[in-house]
């Protein structure tokens, strides 16, 4: 009998914000321990930025690979709207921000044409795959990657 063999190669966050429109469209958040994503028009949308080192994800031995973004545990903080109808989308971006720096105002504009991933929900976690993305972006030579997941 033949076992799968099942490797797993870590993608590590290398810089991460929570930017937000509105008043707080100004205001950078690097010193936030939680992050909150909403989108509910220009005046309350909070956004997630992510880079992530690819480094060591091998393209020749991408063929078998799923690359899954995880968030556990997801909970809505209002009672009307429980996990089941969570929605999740990751946008790819570009590299050429900071988190030190960035705000919603000079982030750039969403792009709907730069959708990577969408959410599979499971109890209360979230599933978002972004396997064709990453190949892409290995095959084009790059070593990070920028998501922004929207709600």
């Amino acid at each position: 009998m033949l076992a799968a063999e099942s490797n797993t190669e870590v993608i590590t966050a290398i810089d991460a914000a929570y930017i937000r429109s509105g008043t707080h469209k100004d205001t950078n958040f690097k010193d936030t321990p939680y992050y909150f994503i909403k989108n509910d028009g220009e005046s309350t949308t909070r956004h997630i930025v992510v880079k992530y080192d690819i480094s060591g994800v091998q393209v020749p031995e991408m063929g078998s690979v799923n690359a899954v973004i995880t968030f556990f545990s997801v909970s809505p903080i209002h009672p009307d709207n429980p996990a089941t109808e969570i929605k999740l989308e990751a946008y790819k971006e570009s590299n050429s921000w900071d988190s030190s720096t960035v705000t919603y105002s000079n982030f750039n504009v969403l792009n709907e044409s730069n959708l990577v991933g969408e959410n599979h929900l499971i109890k209360n976690d979230v599933y978002v795959d972004i396997t064709g993305y990453i190949k892409e972006a290995k095959q084009s030579g790059l070593n990070t990657v920028t998501l922004r997941f929207v709600p």
